[in-house]
């Protein structure tokens, strides 16, 4: 049996109280790929950004439904510009600003929406919101209230939500703002749901080492970046809505690392490397090791109250019986291929059928099970296996 809690302790004092960001990151990108080849850490990281996606899926789902409202909201403004011939051109600013002087403002809104030449980082119903707020503070500025008084925010909507009282726009000389969707605002509530569990929750440190990954590999292999900016990075995990500038940042950030790390590097740029800062990461990577210890000690603690186990290390491809190596005296021995056919079928143990094992099962009853048990007069173990030792429990009839 693999010692896994050894490994990642290892793995972890290589690099954890390293000075050198470069020699740091380097080896925590050796922790992260030892971490990814066992299965159970691995299932840890797939845990805590499932955690993470469901609440990115969340918001995806109020993100549609905000859109789906402000569009109503827009087409609605769309009409009454046709209907009160509303000249757009002469359209005071509030919230937004000029992009291109060609375009007027519902113009730039469709390029907006449809990624014709415009893009932001922010969400597009932030985005739909700051031109229908203009455009309805317009209206207001033009006497045409009651075309959008239903939009009006309340008193009470004050107290709930942080609307935008515009000092341009007024009625009767007080401020006022709009509500075009009340999904918008539930969508900004889980986004603060989301950040607070960045911060609070085990899955925003494993978010932040997941990302270091995908910085460090694409560092590493410059010539065909993983990235696609257009279309996003979903990764190994699935993970929802993660975010590339970050990436990119790090990935920076690594490369500036490298060049200081280099002979003569006294000529390179010491500006601060702010998103892969080590007195940062040094927390959060202790925080996620220590969660994969105490899943690793599991794993020891049942292994180890197992009467009936071997084990196969995944990366070497040696066996191990109750902690022991296994030294087979020849890799083409009938005992050989059975013990490894066996370990393939069964790898934490428990009950097969003779006619699952691909082998002639000719005296493998006698060798692997009952009070003979003979298996180990034909390998050498590490230390001393007494005699009557079974690995495997059979059936009398031989059926299993």
């Amino acid at each position: 049996m693999i010692d896994v809690t050894k490994h990642l302790e290892r793995h972890l004092q290589s690099f954890i109280d390293d000075p050198q960001p470069f020699s740091f990151f380097k080896g925590l990108s050796g922790y992260l790929d030892y971490a990814f080849t066992v299965p159970e850490l691995k299932t840890v990281f797939e845990k805590e950004i499932e955690e993470r996606n469901a609440d990115y899926q969340k918001l995806d789902e109020l993100e549609e439904k905000s859109l789906k409202e402000l569009r109503e909201v827009k087409s609605k403004f769309l009409q009454i510009i046709k209907k009160r011939k509303i000249d757009i051109q002469k359209f005071h600013r509030y919230s937004t600003w000029v992009f291109r002087a060609e375009l007027n403002i519902l113009e730039e809104l469709e390029a907006y929406e449809n990624k014709a030449g415009i893009y932001s980082g922010r969400p597009m119903s932030e985005i739909v919101e700051d031109y229908l707020f203009d455009i309805g503070a317009n209206f207001l500025g033009l006497g045409y209230k009651k075309d959008v008084e239903k939009f009006l925010a309340l008193p009470e909507d004050y107290q709930r939500y942080e609307i935008n009282r515009n000092i341009h726009v007024t009625v009767n000389g007080n401020p006022e703002g709009f509500i075009f969707s009340r999904a918008l605002w539930e969508r900004r509530d889980m986004n603060k749901v989301i950040e607070r569990g960045r911060a609070l929750k085990p899955w925003g440190s494993f978010e932040k080492l997941y990302q270091f990954s995908i910085a460090y590999k694409n560092s590493q292999n410059a010539k065909d970046p993983m990235i696609n900016f257009q279309s996003g990075y979903v990764g190994e995990f699935g993970i929802q809505k993660i975010d590339l500038v970050e990436i990119t940042h790090m990935q920076a950030d690594l490369d500036n690392y490298v060049k200081k790390h280099k002979p003569f590097a006294q000529n390179i740029s010491r500006d601060p490397e702010r998103h892969l800062a080590l007195q940062d990461f040094v927390p959060i990577v202790k925080s996620v090791h220590n969660i994969l210890m105490n899943v690793a000690s599991k794993m020891q603690d049942n292994m180890s109250s197992t009467e009936y186990w071997v084990a196969k290390d995944s990366n070497t491809g040696e066996y191990y019986f109750k902690g022991n190596k296994i030294h087979f005296s020849s890799p083409n021995a009938g005992y050989t291929k059975i013990f490894k056919a066996v370990c393939e079928i069964l790898p934490k143990g428990g009950s097969v059928l003779y006619k699952d094992i691909p082998f002639k099962k000719d005296a493998v009853q006698r060798a692997l099970t009952g009070e003979e048990a003979n298996f180990f007069r034909y390998v050498k173990s590490v230390k001393r296996v007494p005699q009557h030792i079974p690995l495997f429990e059979a059936s009398r009839d031989g059926k299993e």
